[in-house]
């Protein structure tokens, strides 16, 4: 699926997520088994969250408390959280060689493909509530990609490919194999609610 799409066919791998055939983890794993942990994931992550952002180990206690203020304002349940894992950086050693800063914008699209321009405009799909990607942040992104579309479900988890929600997926679906941008925002409602009792058990940990 990976070679097709990366020769121009998107078919297969867009068929993929939309129709849910990839493997749930239940059926993946199955009855006994288990996955082996990666026992770097907290020094990966680490190093990403570190490297893609800003230099923070000269911040005075000041600067912090301004920063953590700001994060608690922008959301009262996760915003202490959030700071809590920028904080781990620091202390981290390590500084990249690069790292781009912005800006985090497009021009206009061009069907022509005209050089240091889009040949479409881009599709930001985000749950209307989402603790790790707010939706606000998706808007700010989308107003800075000219004649970009946003499509919202209104739900409440991390990502929206997870969902299985048919609404979604279509717009998604049309995006990758029609190259359809939906004009502004387009709102897709849930297809299973934290209280609904019929929702597939791969989603119980949403809630």
């Amino acid at each position: 699926m990976l070679a097709q799409a990366m020769a121009g066919n998107a078919s297969a791998l867009v068929t993929a997520f939309t129709t849910a055939s990839v493997p749930k983890l239940k059926r993946s794993v199955g009855v006994g088994r288990s996955i082996p942990a990666y026992t770097q994931i907290n020094e990966a992550s680490q190093a990403v969250l570190c490297g893609d952002g800003q230099d923070v180990r000269d911040m005075t206690v000041a600067q912090w408390q301004t920063y953590i203020a700001q994060q608690v304002q922008t959301s009262s349940i996760y915003g202490a959280y959030w700071s809590e894992l920028r904080f781990g950086c620091s202390s981290w050693p390590f500084v990249p060689n690069w790292r781009f800063t912005g800006p985090f914008a497009s021009p206009e699209a061009d069907t022509r493909g005209v050089e240091g321009r889009p040949a479409a405009p881009l599709l930001f799909v985000s749950n209307r509530l989402d603790p790790v990607t707010p939706l606000a942040s998706a808007r700010r992104m989308a107003a800075g990609h000219p004649g970009s579309g946003l499509a919202i479900l209104d739900d409440m988890a991390h990502t929206v490919f997870i969902q299985n929600n048919s609404c979604i997926d279509g717009v998604i679906h049309d995006y990758f194999e029609m190259g359809i941008v939906p004009q502004g925002e387009t709102f897709c409602n849930a297809s299973c609610g934290p209280w609904d009792t019929n929702c597939p058990i791969e989603r119980l940990h949403l809630y």
